[in-house]
């Protein structure tokens, strides 16, 4: 059986089940991140944090992230399911547009103005039957940031995301704890730690945790997954689902959210910093929020 064969089996069998459809989406997810990279490939960089964009063996989206010598993410795969259809996971991958970002702005804290300065990467998406979609890159000193881009009319729903972030072995993941409902309905808990592959059952509320989760690399330096730009659509958390690896979860799950129009989701974020000063003092997803309405805060003088 090939790896075209293992996707369309997928999506046939998601239709049939809900339970067995996400245990098949984590194998495919598994059996894919083992898979070695075709010769469609992007690098993208900013100093030492560089981001390898490429498409497998079967043509799913993918990416891997390093700093300096060590991989902070290993190779995880993107994509994004819209009206029951996955776009990501057979498809062909052109880069179109690269441009340096720089700009700064007065922000609150222990430094009165940001500086942020990346490189900012755009890709066409081409799905097997001809759709065309968008994947963005920004790569900054800061970190790593990418969105999907979906060209649509109407209404449509947003079933869930491929997105994964697959950690190295032995990190170790800080997370907000709550043993009863409240835990997803809010960022409040006890701050607690696991190792990467304790993740999946560490929790007596299930293998899916809320943004933001701080990691602690073996190697030294820090990881934060989080996100920018949330705008109508769903908050993302994240489900632990082995091989220390994330995936991006929803609380609507399968049944999706509706959005009319154009999709444009929120950044999904991997901010890096050598340590705990400069991971508080990371404005990329300040950065990458959209500016204030200029009628609502006509005046900034408070």
């Amino acid at each position: 059986m090939n790896n075209h064969m293992f996707i369309e089996l997928w999506m046939i069998f998601r239709v049939k089940s809900k339970v067995k459809t996400r245990i098949f989406q984590i194998f495919i997810l598994l059996f894919i991140i083992g898979c070695t990279p075709n010769k469609t490939a992007f690098i993208l960089s900013n100093n030492k944090v560089g981001v390898h964009v490429f498409s497998v063996d079967n043509k799913q989206l993918a990416y891997r992230v390093q700093k300096g010598k060590q991989t902070v993410i290993d190779t995880s795969w993107m994509g994004i399911t819209v009206n029951g259809k996955t776009l990501g996971a057979n498809s062909k991958i052109q880069q179109v547009e690269s441009n340096s970002v720089a700009f700064e702005y007065p922000i609150l804290g222990v430094k009165s103005k940001a500086n942020y300065q990346g490189n900012s990467s755009k890709f066409k998406i081409e799905e097997r039957d001809g759709f065309i979609w968008f994947l963005e890159f920004q790569v900054s000193d800061e970190g790593v940031a990418y969105r999907y881009i979906i060209p649509k009319e109407g209404n449509n729903v947003v079933n869930g995301e491929l997105s994964s972030f697959k950690l190295a072995e032995n990190t170790k993941v800080w997370y907000f704890e709550r043993n009863n409902d409240w835990k997803l309905k809010s960022h409040a808990g006890e701050w607690i730690s696991a190792d990467i592959s304790q993740m999946p059952t560490v929790s007596k509320m299930g293998p899916v945790q809320g943004l933001t989760l701080t990691c602690e690399m073996p190697n030294d330096g820090y990881v934060l997954l989080a996100e920018a730009a949330l705008f109508n659509y769903s908050g993302m958390r994240l489900e632990a689902v082995g091989n220390n690896t994330f995936q991006a979860n929803f609380s609507e799950n399968e049944k999706g959210f509706e959005i009319e129009g154009e999709i444009v989701t929120p950044w999904r974020c991997i901010l890096l910093a050598n340590d705990l000063n400069g991971l508080v003092n990371n404005t990329m997803v300040a950065s990458l929020n959209p500016k204030p309405d200029a009628k609502l805060f006509a005046d900034v003088s408070w």
